[in-house]
């Protein structure tokens, strides 16, 4: 808790559920029942979230760091023996 800055509506702070680093890349990961995923919040915190990561990610490449990237991930795409990489193939959020 505290560790991001991400506003997503009149001042209220957004922290995603986990944090990922990968060989590499950073991964911002939001796991959410399949029927919320189109919520108003959701998508307002999810498009929070993109945003942040995109500014991280000028950050980045300026200072030759890992990209950051973030996932909405619907909790029935969760099973056991996933790869991080087919979870951000399928669910990584861009706006």
């Amino acid at each position: 808790s505290g560790q991001f800055r991400i506003e997503y509506q009149n001042g209220q702070n957004y922290e995603p559920d986990f944090v990922v680093e990968c060989v590499n890349q950073y991964l911002l990961i939001e796991p959410k029942r399949a029927d919320q995923i189109s919520s108003s919040e959701v998508q307002l915190k999810a498009r929070a979230a993109n945003r942040w990561c995109n500014y991280a990610n000028e950050h980045a490449k300026i200072n030759g760091n890992k990209l950051w990237y973030y996932l909405l991930v619907p909790h029935d795409a969760i099973v056991l023996g996933r790869s991080m990489s087919s979870l951000k193939t399928e669910n990584k959020y861009e706006n």
